[in-house]
Formats: C-alpha cells, sequence, structure tokens
C-alpha cells in the first residue's frame, strides 16, 4: 500500500501526470488520446497509476480484514462496518481502473473505436468513471477509515493513526458529498487527505507487531 502511494505522489506532481493533462488540455476524447499516444511518457505514466491504484484497493482490503481479526472482540462491530466499506472501495475501484486498463487504455493505443469513450475516461472530469472513482476513494475510503478509528483509543502511536483516519474520514466524506454536487475545486483536498492517511500505516505496521508479539508470549 505505502508503495503504491509513493508511486501515485510522485506521478500525480510529475511533468507526465494523467491528473494535469485532464486539467490543462482535456477538451475531447480525440485530443485527449492524440495526447496519450503522442506522448511516450504519459502512456507510461497512465498506465502505471491504473495498475498501481487497481492493487492498492485490493491492499486496503486485505489490511482492514487483518485489522479485524486482531482487534478486541468488544471493537469488532466496528472493524466489521468498516471491512465491509472496504469490500465496496475496492470492488469500486478495482472495477473503474480495470475498465481504464483493459478497455480505454486499449483503444486509445491500438487505434480503436473512441465513440463514446470519453464518459469511460478517468481524466474526463464530468466523466462517470471519475464519479466512481471519487465514490470509491473519498466517500467510501473515507468511511472505512472513520468508523475503524475509535478502536485505535491508546495513546502513542494508536493517537497518531486515530487522528490520520478521522482526518482522512472527515475530507473524503466531504469531497465525496461536494462532487456530487458538482462542487469539483474540493478534489485537490483528497490529494491532501490521501497523504495523511498514508502516513498512518508505517504506525499502522508497528501495531501489527505490537499485536503479533503480543500474540507470541500468550502462547
Amino acid at each position: 500500500y505505502l508503495v503504491g502511494v509513493i508511486i501515485l505522489m510522485a506521478i500525480l506532481f510529475s511533468h507526465y501526470s494523467p491528473a494535469q493533462v485532464a486539467a490543462r488540455q482535456w477538451v475531447n476524447i480525440q485530443d485527449y488520446a492524440q495526447h496519450y499516444t503522442d506522448d511516450y511518457g504519459s502512456t507510461l505514466t497512465g498506465i502505471v497509476v491504473q495498475v498501481d491504484v487497481f492493487l492498492t484497493g485490493i491492499a486496503i482490503l486485505v489490511i482492514f480484514l487483518a485489522l479485524h481479526e486482531i482487534t478486541d472482540p468488544a471493537w469488532r462491530i466496528l472493524t466489521r462496518i468498516g471491512c465491509s466499506f472496504a469490500i465496496v472501495l475496492a470492488a469500486t475501484s478495482c472495477t473503474m481502473y480495470y475498465i481504464q486498463i483493459a478497455s480505454v487504455h486499449q483503444t486509445i493505443v491500438n487505434g480503436g473505436d473512441l465513440v463514446g469513450l470519453a464518459q469511460f475516461a478517468e481524466s474526463n472530469p464530468s466523466s462517470p468513471a471519475m464519479a466512481v472513482m471519487q465514490l470509491a476513494w473519498t466517500f467510501f475510503y473515507g468511511l472505512t477509515t472513520l468508523v475503524v478509528a475509535p478502536i485505535f483509543h491508546h495513546k502513542g502511536v494508536e493517537k497518531w493513526i486515530r487522528w490520520c483516519f478521522v482526518a482522512n474520514g472527515v475530507i473524503g466524506i466531504i469531497v465525496g458529498i461536494c462532487y456530487s454536487f458538482g462542487i469539483v475545486w474540493v478534489l485537490p483536498l483528497s490529494m491532501v487527505s490521501l497523504i495523511v492517511v498514508g502516513s498512518a500505516y508505517p504506525l499502522l505496521a508497528i501495531y501489527f507487531d505490537r499485536a503479533y508479539k503480543r500474540l507470541q508470549e500468550s502462547v
């Protein structure tokens, strides 16, 4: 998951970022496809982001399922609800990015029929594909971390994990709701949220390690 976030951040702020292409050069699918194929850097970074986020959705689901297994039974109702949201996140994100990889990318690089493809292109800020991405990575990711945050009720590492998860939850839900009303200027906040919650995962690794040591001591 952390490797995926680092790759995503590096690409999003690069010269060849698909997000920057969409913001500066999206007019229609024909112009976007021409830029996509004329610029090898854009083509390469596009497919790397798509594969990266596809795998990241699966990684998040695995992490929260593992978290559910080691959580005190008194708190498992929250982790179970969080895992349910994570399943929706993974399903919607993986579906959308598989479409990007298998349909949008392949159609463009192989010179296929572009008619109607704009509605499936993630880089089109008004496309249903973008809406599904926001639903997954703002609204449902926000719900996932917000619901699970209270289980980290101790000080130290758990305190920082809790507040990172709360921040991602609040920002994600707000951005998801705003996008549904056409307020797109809030979308950069989702990148801030992704960076904030990303910092919780090294701490979560410590949390898992401590739980494993407690288990070993009890055996």
